[in-house]
């Protein structure tokens, strides 16, 4: 699990990232069958944290959990 989620923070990591109050934050929409699901990756103190989701219907919100979690900084 944890070279699959260096590798998948390596390719997070070419794009983009939005400073969300020292955060580090990037957003994808990612198609799955008839469904688009929401990945939300934010980085804070060299600590990755996904968070996944079915993107809601218009008007509806869904919360969101940490599936994952990487310390991707050596100290």
């Amino acid at each position: 699990m944890k070279k699959l989620l260096a590798s998948i923070v390596s390719q997070v990591k070419r794009f983009a990232a939005v400073n969300d109050h020292g955060d580090r934050v990037w957003e994808f929409y990612l198609p799955a069958s008839r469904r688009w699901h929401y990945l939300n990756v934010k980085e804070y103190e060299c600590v990755y944290y996904f968070f996944n989701t079915a993107a809601p219907a218009e008007g509806a919100g869904e919360s969101q959990k940490v599936f994952a979690r990487y310390r991707f900084c050596r100290r």
